[in-house]
């Protein structure tokens, strides 16, 4: 596996009839690999070199009988690929005759069985959502390894009821509407973040629920940690109502009609929900009529006499409703 390395059993031994002085053991890296460390062990009266590090490279000698073990630690990097091949050779000094010489050489092959376990996560630190405003999410999607991760794409929808999403990644890439980015390569031990900002209207009612997955041709150890990674939020509302009276005079004459201005509006960000509109005629007073004129809602009425108490089911962010009151005074 690309990323994890392999220790590998090398015997010689000397099966007579005469001993050997000063054979070379040999064992250099595969192509593309690194001998990291070596120890050998001797039995039967060999002796040698007890251990190293890098390609072996080394003299032992052989009594009849005798044995020579070594084991050698071979680091293999993430993104290895190909047929692994690793050749151990025995040469005897030259003048010596060795009857089988067919078995002074060994080799094995590794094929590569590449693995990565590809991480994802997404929040955007918080439980709850305003409708009208924005939310940023920040995407992390890292390889744990061992091995390189090869074509690795990630996906994130948007949200059921969202229209406006925007994005950005250190790769660098960048983008709007939902995610389908391809990174390519993701070596064992990065990580790409990914900056998502979405925007809420500020009607949206409901959990906000972003789902992101990143694949890989690579095979995942983990397929848990990286598909329908799901950061849900539910609704916190926050709508900023203001409400302004007034009749243009400081003063009023009795025996006539004094006519109010009443502006309800909502500056959000959230739109505001069952807003109930009150106003009462000053004590002694009466409400003789009303108008209601609205900007981007329409009131529940018109028009009405007395008291006003209306609900308004749904005042949209930025819109407003300007009553016009009149109230008759009382000429005593």
């Amino acid at each position: 596996t690309p990323g994890i390395g392999l220790t590998y059993t090398i015997v010689a031994a000397n099966a007579g009839p005469n001993p050997v002085m000063g054979a070379l053991i040999n064992d250099d890296a595969p192509a593309g690999t690194t001998i990291t460390n070596w120890v050998a062990t001797f039995s039967g009266g060999a002796s040698g070199t007890a251990s190293g590090s890098g390609n072996l490279n080394e003299l032992i000698n052989m009594p009849v009988g005798s044995i020579a073990t070594y084991m050698v630690d071979l680091s293999i990097p993430s993104d290895q690929t190909g047929t692994l091949i690793n050749t151990a050779t025995v040469t005897i000094p030259m003048g010596m005759v060795d009857p089988m010489m067919s078995n002074n050489i060994d080799t094995d092959t590794n094929t590569p069985d590449p693995m990565a376990d590809v991480v994802v996560t997404k929040t955007d630190g918080s439980t709850t959502y305003t409708a009208g405003t924005d939310v940023v999410y920040t995407i992390t999607v890292t390889n744990n390894g061992p091995s390189d991760a090869q074509n690795v794409v990630v996906t994130d929808a948007l949200p059921a009821g969202i229209t406006a999403m925007s994005w950005s990644s250190d790769l660098p890439s960048s983008g709007s509407g939902a995610i389908n980015d391809g990174i390519g390569t993701l070596v064992s031990g990065s990580t790409v973040t990914y900056s998502v900002t979405v925007s809420v209207p500020a009607d949206y009612m409901g959990d906000l629920v972003n789902v992101v997955s990143a694949t890989s041709d690579t095979p995942d150890p983990n397929g848990s940690n990286n598909t329908d990674i799901t950061d849900t939020n539910t609704a916190d509302a926050l709508a900023d109502v203001v409400v302004t009276k007034t009749d243009g005079s400081l003063t009023y004459t009795a025996g006539t009609n004094v006519v109010y201005t009443v502006v309800v509006s909502n500056t959000g960000p959230s739109d505001a929900l069952n807003a109930v509109v009150v106003d009462n005629a000053p004590a002694g007073t009466t409400i003789t009529g009303w108008t209601a004129i609205g900007s981007g809602v329409t009131p529940p009425n018109a028009s009405g006499t007395g008291n006003i108490n209306e609900t308004i089911a749904s005042l949209p962010n930025g819109s407003s409703i300007t009553y016009t009151v009149t109230v008759s005074v009382p000429s005593d």
